[in-house]
């Protein structure tokens, strides 16, 4: 299958080491429409399993609400959204509202 990547921004999120031997452990991923007519502020996420449960989700769908802010627009999720998308959107916006629920 062939996907034309151009018309998005990829945002990689690494884990820096303590051990000098190790340098950087990329941890996840998100992606952004440059242009997208929906008002999409993130197309895809991704935390690999080693690095779930440690706050990378949080931080990346905090870190695309950010960037769209910078660009003076508003935006969500790409849809439909996945069963762990959901739950992921449901815990970030349960600790940004302070709800406890995550």
């Amino acid at each position: 299958m062939y996907y034309d990547t151009e018309p998005f921004l990829f945002y990689v999120v690494c884990e820096h080491s303590p051990n000098p031997d190790d340098h950087l452990h990329i941890v996840g991923y998100f992606s952004k429409e440059r242009d997208s007519p929906e008002m999409y502020n993130l197309a895809c996420i991704l935390t690999f399993p080693p690095f779930q449960r440690k706050g990378y989700g949080k931080f990346m769908i905090s870190f695309s609400y950010e960037l769209t802010k910078r660009e003076k627009k508003i935006g969500s999720p790409e849809k439909p959204l996945s069963d762990l998308g959901k739950l992921s959107y449901r815990s970030y916006w349960a600790y940004v509202l302070g709800c406890g629920l995550s």
